[in-house]
Parts: C-alpha cells; sequence; structure tokens
C-alpha cells in the first residue's frame, strides 16, 4: 500500500472490492454516528418506533458527511485505501465529492447486495468520479 493520496489507476476497481470498501467505510461511518447519538436524552424523549428511525437517519447522515469529508481532503475514503481502490484523476473536488457520496448512499443497499456496480454505476454518473484499481 502506498500514501493514502499517492496512488496510480491500473484498471477498473472489481465490483467484490468496491463492495468491501463500501462496506468498510459504513462501519466506520456508523462508529462515529454511534459515539455522537445523545442515547439517553433521545431514548427518554420519544417512542421507541421514532427512537430506531432517528438511529437509521443518524446513521445515513453521517455516512452522506463521512464520505463527502474523506474524499477530497484524503483523495479518496479510508475504505478505498484499504481495499486499494481510488478516484479516476486523483482527489475529487467538493461538489464532485458530494455528489458522488450521495449516489454510494443512494445505491448502498443494491450495491452491496451486488444488484449494481458502485464503482461505475449510478455515483459515477452522477459526480464523473469513476473508481479504479489501483493494484
Amino acid at each position: 500500500m502506498s500514501r493514502i493520496r499517492d496512488y496510480a489507476i491500473s484498471g477498473p476497481a472489481p465490483p467484490g472490492r468496491m463492495r468491501l470498501a463500501a462496506g468498510l467505510d459504513l462501519a466506520a461511518a456508523i462508529v462515529v454516528a454511534m459515539l455522537g447519538f445523545p442515547f439517553p436524552i433521545v431514548r427518554a424523549s420519544v417512542p421507541v418506533p421514532v427512537f430506531v428511525v432517528l438511529i437509521v437517519v443518524a446513521v445515513v447522515v453521517v455516512h452522506f458527511l463521512y464520505l463527502t469529508v474523506t474524499a477530497p481532503i484524503l483523495g479518496r475514503t479510508p475504505g478505498l485505501y484499504l481495499t486499494d481502490l481510488g478516484f479516476e484523476g486523483g482527489a475529487p473536488g467538493a461538489s464532485r465529492a458530494w455528489r458522488w457520496s450521495a449516489g454510494i448512499v443512494l445505491m448502498f443497499v443494491p450495491g452491496i447486495l451486488g444488484m449494481t456496480d458502485l464503482a461505475s454505476g449510478v455515483p459515477a454518473r452522477m459526480s464523473g468520479l469513476v473508481v479504479g484499481s489501483t493494484t
């Protein structure tokens, strides 16, 4: 593995590695969301179904923000780095990063289930960012 910002794309991203990268990024976002979620206050204030919906909304929002912040600052997300993937063309700008993040969040469930390609599917069409392999 190289430094997180230094990489060269050598080919297309394998779907399995892209699914793994998306899962790793979601896991990191869940940890961040749960560390910041005020469980005792919210649980005491709302009924259980509302509490569950608030947790899901918090995870989705933090996942979006996590991807939107890490992609332009680090050049790729930590999940992409750990699976040797990166953006073709290097680090994205802020507007392309939030559009790519929105595409990943929108297509997360179909992407993880293998029903769509996360590397060159909807996220790439929304933002123009194609993910490729660095190995």
